[in-house]
């Protein structure tokens, strides 16, 4: 009887730490920039969220240095969460002496597994709303996993995360140089309202 009662806790307590620890994994870091009209932007947050089904988990914050950039370190959630940063605020260095600018926000959904380094910036911001416009709820991104998987899995497709340059296939022939799709992204960090759902 007692080995038994014995035995049960032990059970219990090892499901306990399985389960504690199943939530979150090793300690991660991603490195990245935030730079608006080509420029740095200087001491914007930038904050770290895992997408699902409910509202998004911010997994740590930052500020970026005086070239934008800025090292974030978080533990990776188990699941199916899909991570995105956001960058608000900061000193544009594209107008230099204008101080801190509060309407900056800045999107780049990075999916499951980020690149070791990240650009935010207008063109990731366009790339990450267009793909994403069915999940967006204001400024946060969530929906059921395969939706979020998909729409981060297109990202690349229109923006290279590390560069925030033009991803591979926008510039492929049938979107760059036969119809006017790259001409349309383009314009769009010009035209294009950021967060057309708030």
């Amino acid at each position: 009887m007692r080995l038994g009662r014995a035995l049960w806790f032990f059970v219990l307590a090892l499901g306990s730490a399985v389960a504690s620890r199943g939530t979150a994994s090793a300690q991660q870091q991603l490195e990245g920039q935030v730079l608006g009209g080509g420029a740095p932007v200087a001491r914007a947050s930038v904050a770290l969220f895992a997408a699902t089904s409910s509202t998004p988990a911010q997994l740590s914050r930052t500020e970026t240095d005086p070239q934008g950039r800025f090292t974030i370190n978080y533990a990776r959630p188990q699941g199916d969460a899909i991570l995105y940063l956001m960058a608000t605020g900061g000193e544009p260095a594209a107008h230099p002496g204008s101080g801190n600018n509060p309407d900056i926000a800045l999107l780049t959904v990075v999916g499951a597994v980020p690149p070791p380094k990240v650009v935010i910036n207008e063109m990731t911001t366009v790339a990450s709303v267009w793909t994403h416009a069915q999940f967006l709820d204001g400024t946060a991104i969530k929906g059921h996993s395969l939706g979020l998987k998909i729409a981060a899995g297109n990202v690349p497709n229109f923006v290279d995360l590390q560069t925030g340059g033009w991803g591979r296939t926008i510039q492929d022939p049938l979107n760059s140089g036969q119809t006017p799709t790259m001409a349309n992204f383009a314009r769009c960090p010009t035209y294009c309202p950021v967060a057309p759902y708030e």
